[in-house]
């Protein structure tokens, strides 16, 4: 299931709260968002290279979701798009890979 814009308060104390872009939900017929979750972050003013930092916590936020509710996923997978242009980020532990960018058009 797709979710847009809901609140993703995961924890307050490590800035880990705010609305979501996009998050991607496993099982396609419900009604909240449930473990586990992916992410996918629209880009700001066309400029996917600024987003990283803001989607990796969102990974981040994602991570602690799902562990907190029994169904932890290893890696998280994540990306930043302006529609045309697509950047794929990958969290395992507390390491993060950047892929390279990716062009539709």
């Amino acid at each position: 299931m797709i979710f847009s814009g809901i609140k993703f308060d995961v924890d307050k104390k490590e800035g880990l709260f705010g609305y979501s872009d996009y998050l991607l939900t496993k099982d396609p017929m419900v009604d909240a968002v449930n473990a586990p979750v992916i992410i996918v972050g629209e880009a700001k003013k066309e400029d996917i290279s600024a987003g990283p930092p803001q989607y990796i916590a969102e990974m981040v936020a994602a991570q602690r979701f799902n562990d907190k509710r029994g169904k932890p996923l290893s890696p998280i997978y994540g990306t930043v798009t302006d529609g045309t242009r697509w950047r794929f980020l990958q969290l395992e532990n507390t390491m993060v890979q950047n892929y390279p960018r990716y062009s539709v058009f």
